[in-house]
């Protein structure tokens, strides 16, 4: 595979595909994402990892051979020490691309990355990614779920859950505290709370203070019970990073020999939706057409559709997709007010 990726002009045109209009802007955005995900997997394929296609891109490749019609978004997966690997190793991708994670920014605060042509972290317009992205004005990117080994045995899937989930549910209550009151409250890191800007913040109910402040204590008395690890916050580094990267490593306590199923872990802490899949999927899979290119994919398409979608997966249904649509809606209002577009 290339990095420049061949796309005819015909497949820009107007499209209407199971009755909904697919339009060339929405065309020249999935061309975007599909180049962002061909340099992914020159990448992989270059240091001998594997990404496969996920949620409704696996859907899309085995229905549509393609996108779904009405979906604008590329979803991939990587067994955590591939997905590792990429992130130690994110600095060799294509320069007209990079990895954002928890490891990158601390303001990143999802436990999947994020594979861009955003190079700045900012909204720009750049008529450079225009020319080098298919005429596509819009930020985009891909997500890479990194998929976890869930231990065999019962009582330590058990213990791992409940911790996860109380590690999880102090981010997010620190992420609240954070939207809440960040702007009454003067942090020592940019745009984060710190543990010393919790405890000296006035504007901050002192019942709010104690339940987070009970929270962390909790957590690492049970960390140190059960990990061997005493976990202690840093006084002046962001919060909400330091519990994204204790989620990152209570998922990955458990190695492939201890385990015969994957997951995304914040699945598993929100118990929202069927988050296990079988490690023996991910190890005999296909190559299957997509749009003007290939991803890769479990060959038990079947089971994991069904699992993921239920029984009918088979059926087109429009309206499915989990965001709103088109996803560069807010992007086109903004290039339109600084008259750029």
């Amino acid at each position: 595979m290339s990095y420049v990726l061949e796309i005819p002009e015909s497949f820009f045109k107007d499209e209407v595909r199971h009755g909904f209009l697919v339009s060339e802007e929405m065309k020249r955005a999935w061309a975007s994402e599909m180049k962002v995900l061909d340099m992914l997997m020159e990448f992989c394929k270059k240091n001998d990892l594997r990404c496969f296609a996920e949620y409704g891109t696996l859907l899309g490749a085995v229905r549509h051979k393609g996108f779904i019609p009405w979906d604008d978004d590329i979803d991939v997966c990587m067994l955590r020490p591939d997905f590792n690997y990429l992130l130690e190793h994110a600095d060799e991708l294509p320069p007209s691309i990079r990895i954002q994670s928890i490891y990158s920014s601390n303001m990143f605060h999802t436990f999947k990355a994020l594979a861009t042509n955003n190079l700045g972290g900012k909204l720009t317009y750049s008529k450079e990614r225009m020319d080098e992205f298919y005429g596509c004005p819009y930020v985009v990117g891909l997500d890479i779920y990194p998929l976890d080994y869930v231990p065999r045995d019962p009582g330590n899937a058990k213990m791992q859950k409940l911790i996860y989930q109380l590690a999880y549910k102090m981010l997010y209550m620190c992420i609240d505290l954070e939207n809440i009151y960040n702007d009454q409250i003067n942090t020592t890191t940019e745009n984060n709370i710190c543990l010393l800007d919790l405890a000296n913040a006035d504007n901050i109910p002192i019942e709010n203070k104690r339940e987070f402040l009970t929270g962390i204590t909790q957590l690492a008395d049970i960390l140190k019970r059960y990990v061997g690890n005493s976990f202690v916050l840093s006084e002046k580094g962001p919060i909400r990073n330091q519990l994204c990267r204790l989620c990152d490593a209570l998922a990955q306590l458990f190695d492939e020999s201890e385990s015969d199923t994957v997951s995304y872990y914040p699945y598993i802490a929100t118990d929202d939706i069927p988050s296990w899949r079988k490690k023996e999927w991910y190890e005999d899979t296909l190559w299957y057409p997509f749009e003007t290119m290939s991803v890769l994919g479990v060959r038990n398409y079947d089971e994991w559709l069904t699992l993921n979608y239920g029984p009918n997966w088979y059926l087109p249904v429009r309206g499915t997709q989990v965001h709103d649509y088109p996803f560069y809606k807010s992007q086109k209002e903004y290039f339109e007010m600084i008259g750029a577009m």
